[in-house]
């Protein structure tokens, strides 16, 4: 069954992230243990702490239970509430749930309860005010109604444990760590000196963290001189700590079930050994193994996903191949666990051709020779555009300590859009063009699928953005363009009339076009800060030792021929870059290389950019791009005469 949500409740009945062998000692250590005991669940904020106190309340205190169970739930005391009054609220609430159904016991209770409230009150303050000495005061022998609070509660406890046939109490205090730390460490505190009693087990859901912040009043900042002061304090407290295992959860089977149950991937993608291996490894090195954080981003992209569908993108252009389902999941992480990395690869999507002129629009700092010569050792910091990246985190602390994990992110994003594009190309059967006459090159092809994913994660994005992406069916619009353009090519290239014809039967963020047997014109587009962009791409490709085509056609005795070739295109572009300027984006023959590939190009793009669909169907819009192609065309078949005679 399918679900829209997956719900941040602690569940004791589902062990989804595998805790059950950790539950089940907890459970066989308390039901063996001597008392009084104070068992301390540590872990940070969501890491599953409530669910396994319910856990244990279930096994131990259920209708097979040895144990009564009282369950206080601090955060729900301190609300709206000084730290005087909350303390005094949970004591109050302890002690009367320990003498339910004696009401006699109760009220007396209460009443001694009442009688030290008072001096709870200036305990509080003077743990607040740093000195100490209340806290001192207040749980002296001296202090006979504390004495008599506690004798009164072992009394009614060692009765109602006689009474129920049970073998003790279990306290668990649950939210600790949601409250504020120095009441914490009162409470604490209290309890220590007051529910230490036979019979009674406590179990509390707080860090040691929380401690540490709870006693820098008393103690000061935490230094290696005064760390015994702190570690001594939480030892008096707790005698057994407990860490969640949250570097043991079973996560990837819990994010594959999960992203089903979700509908994000299909069954064929859910059983995709590789897919959810990248997708496991994407989760971790963001958002971790913290069950409330997984929780959240899943509940995200499925938001995610419903806004598409209530868009009608859903129609084959959105989680359709696994390169979609990884790419906005990886995409959705990154948005929660680094926010700011998001919205500059948001602006920036071509991340490996980041420089120094990004660097200049993002003001940072430049790095010391020292730390670039030593980030040029190590593999993830060994290329410019991840040296960028780590200037961009190094002005954060929190993703300076993050850096590593960011480029093993946006790494493990290029390899499987690289490999996956490969693949593509592998089984395109319609076309005997190698990987750079498909029109792209490694930054281009990242660049477009990073745009594509983002537009369907920007609904998630807390950043406010006065350029939103603009809503448009990607692959109708393709269509309808391609089509139109398809009949006026045949009518101004009648030489071509039986070849011209869709390349590609897949319409994503690509649509080309088959000009003749060996040429193609791959239209592409994308949201372009509020206006819709759409790319007319050729290419002319070669395997050669040169760093470029031209270099080699210089090579063979080609300079003039290539000089006038060059020349006669840009006389196209130059008219076309004064045509319609603010909607017309017209380029020179670009030189390049993908060494990856050992492969060299020329690249011809022609680019439209209008705020809307209906202005590219326009008649003279597609004579334009029409007369482009041609000229794009011509220049191709030009170079390719000139390769061919060698």
């Amino acid at each position: 069954m399918k679900f829209t949500s997956i719900p941040d409740t602690p569940c004791p009945e589902k062990d989804s992230f595998g805790i059950h062998p950790y539950a089940q000692g907890l459970i066989r250590f308390i039901e063996g243990t001597n008392t009084p005991i104070t068992i301390a669940l540590q872990g940070e904020w969501g890491s599953g702490k409530t669910s396994l106190m319910n856990t244990l309340q279930d096994e131990l205190c259920g209708p097979d239970g040895q144990f009564l169970p009282v369950w206080i739930n601090t955060w729900e005391y301190a609300l709206m509430r000084d730290s005087s009054s909350t303390l005094i609220q949970i004591i109050s609430k302890m002690v009367q749930q320990t003498a339910s159904n004696n009401e006699v016991k109760r009220k007396a209770l209460f009443e001694k309860v009442k009688r030290i409230s008072a001096v709870a009150a200036k305990t509080a303050i003077g743990i607040t005010g740093g000195d100490g000495s209340a806290i001192d005061e207040f749980f002296s022998t001296k202090n006979s109604s504390v004495g008599e609070l506690r004798d009164e509660l072992q009394e009614t406890v060692k009765e109602k444990v006689k009474e129920s046939g049970k073998s003790g109490f279990i306290f668990f205090i649950d939210d600790l760590d949601r409250i504020n730390p120095p009441t914490a460490v009162e409470l604490l505190e209290l309890l220590k000196n007051i529910f230490t009693l036979e019979k009674c087990v406590f179990v509390l859901a707080i860090d040691y963290d929380v401690v540490v912040k709870g006693l820098k009043p008393k103690f000061g900042e935490l230094t290696d001189t005064n760390e015994r002061e702190f570690r001594s304090f939480f030892d008096k407290i707790i005698q057994v700590p407990f860490t969640m295992p949250v570097s043991n959860y079973r996560v990837d089977k819990f994010l594959q079930d999960s992203l089903f149950s979700i509908g994000w991937c299909s069954s064929t993608q859910h059983d995709n050994k590789v897919l959810m291996s990248h997708i496991s490894e994407a989760a971790k090195i963001t958002v971790g193994n913290n069950p409330r954080s997984l929780k959240r981003l899943l509940n995200n992209l499925s938001l995610i996903k419903c806004i598409n569908e209530a868009q009608d993108k859903i129609d084959g252009d959105f989680l359709k191949d696994n390169l979609s389902v990884f790419l906005s999941f990886a995409l959705v992480s990154m948005q929660i666990a680094y926010p700011r990395i998001y919205n500059v690869l948001n602006k920036y999507p071509s991340f490996t051709t980041w420089n120094e002129d990004i660097a200049f629009q993002l003001n940072l700092k430049p790095l010391e020779e020292t730390t670039r010569n030593n980030l040029a050792s190590v593999s993830e910091f060994d290329e410019e555009w991840e040296q960028l990246l780590y200037r961009i985190c190094f002005a954060d602390y929190y993703l300076r300590n993050k850096a590593l994990n960011i480029s093993m992110l946006l790494n493990l994003m290029r390899t499987v859009i690289v490999e996956t594009h490969k693949q593509d190309v592998k089984h395109n059967a319609n076309t005997t063009e190698s990987y750079i006459d498909s029109g792209l090159d490694e930054p281009r092809i990242i660049e477009d699928h990073i745009r594509s994913a983002m537009l369907s994660s920007a609904v998630t994005n807390i950043e406010a953005n006065d350029q939103a992406p603009v809503d448009y069916h990607h692959s109708s619009f393709l269509k309808e363009v391609r089509d139109l353009l398809i009949v006026s090519l045949k009518k101004v290239l009648p030489q071509y009339d039986h070849i011209i014809a869709p390349a590609s039967a897949r319409v994503q963020e690509n649509a080309p076009i088959q000009l003749t047997p060996d040429i193609s014109v791959n239209l592409h587009t994308y949201s372009d800060k509020g206006r819709i962009r759409l790319n007319l791409q050729m290419v002319v490709y070669m395997h050669c030792q040169w760093n470029t085509v031209p270099q080699y056609l210089e090579e063979l005795g080609y300079k003039d021929q290539y000089a006038e070739i060059s020349q006669k295109y840009e006389v196209t572009v130059h008219k076309f870059s004064h045509k319609r300027i603010t909607c017309y984006e017209s380029r020179p023959l670009e030189e390049g290389a993908y060494p990856y590939y050992n492969e060299h190009y020329l690249r011809m793009q022609f680019g439209v950019l209008f705020p809307d669909t209906d202005a590219f169907k326009e008649r003279n819009t597609i004579a334009d791009m029409t007369e482009m192609i041609c000229a794009m065309l011509t220049t191709r078949q030009q170079i390719d005469s000139l390769l061919s005679n060698n």
